[in-house]
Formats: C-alpha cells, structure tokens, sequence
C-alpha cells in the first residue's frame, strides 16, 4: 500500500515496465489498507504491507514487514512480472 499519489505511481511504473495500473491510498486516506486488513486501527497508518490484487479482486501476492524494515523491492517487482499479462 502507498500513499504516493496517482501520477507519481504511474511515473514508477512506467519506469518498472509494468504494464497494470498500481492502486494509490491517497484519498480516502487508509480505505485500501482497510479493505485488505492493513490498517493500523491504533495508529490509523497502513502497515507496511504489498498486496498485488487481480481485476476480479483476488489477492496474487502479499508482504508486509515490521515498522522500521524494509518490504524488499526485488521481490515485490519479481511477483509483479509472474503475473499473466491477463491478470
């Protein structure tokens, strides 16, 4: 999940070569973290979570890493190219 905003999601992917719209949790603020369990009730920031959701809603790929860690790139972009082009 990310709060970056649309175009800057855009400007990445294009970059990555990767050819699926990326989902911004700009605005509302945290509804995407809520919808796949995210959401840090307490705190009321995402966790540090990746998630690759299907067009028919199906989650393909999740991480999520502790406060203060780092989810890894490489493997976040290598899940992202294993998907089919029809995902």
């Amino acid at each position: 999940m990310t709060c970056d905003a649309v175009p800057a999601l855009a400007a990445w992917a294009r970059a990555e070569g990767l050819g699926f719209p990326l989902l911004s949790d700009f605005w509302p603020h945290g509804a995407a973290a809520r919808a796949h369990g995210a959401l840090d009730r307490a705190t009321g920031a995402p966790r540090r979570t990746s998630v690759l959701v299907g067009a028919d809603g199906r989650v393909a790929w999740r991480d999520e890493a502790p406060p203060g860690r780092a989810r890894s790139l490489d493997a976040a972009l290598a899940a992202a190219r294993r998907l089919p082009a029809s995902w």
